[in-house]
């Protein structure tokens, strides 16, 4: 069975995601549920003879390509990765930052980089 490797554009070509997959269209709708799928305008496909072929023309284009969305194989996912995390903050947590925040007049964003801001000054990781 063919494998593909398939990207993801929005509606100006910015490149938002590769892929590989025997069904590209099966991932295409399980991309468009993620927060960024309403932005997906189309696809484009290239067919490759193995599985692991495949996967090793996504992992190049993922490198040297760098679509917004990858994170797997991308040469810097740290910041990406960071402003995609879905976390939810406790709720005895959130209510005292929230006080804080209310506090020092400032934003729950920013705060929580502040004290990423500090925690990696002092030295975290070690």
């Amino acid at each position: 069975m063919t494998d593909y490797v398939y990207r993801l554009f929005d509606n100006d070509d910015t490149l938002l995601y590769i892929g590989a997959s025997k069904t590209p269209q099966g991932r295409l709708v399980a991309h468009a549920r993620k927060p960024w799928g309403s932005a997906i305008d189309h696809m484009t496909e290239k067919a490759y003879p193995t599985r692991g072929l495949a996967e090793a023309a996504e992992q190049e284009a993922i490198a040297s390509e760098q679509p917004r969305h990858n994170y797997l194989y991308h040469p810097n996912p740290g910041p990406r990765l960071a402003r995609n995390l879905n976390y939810r903050i406790p709720d005895d947590l959130h209510r005292a930052l929230k006080i804080l925040c209310a506090q020092e007049g400032i934003t729950l964003k920013t705060l929580i980089e502040r004290m990423l801001r500090a925690a990696v000054d002092a030295g975290f990781p070690a």
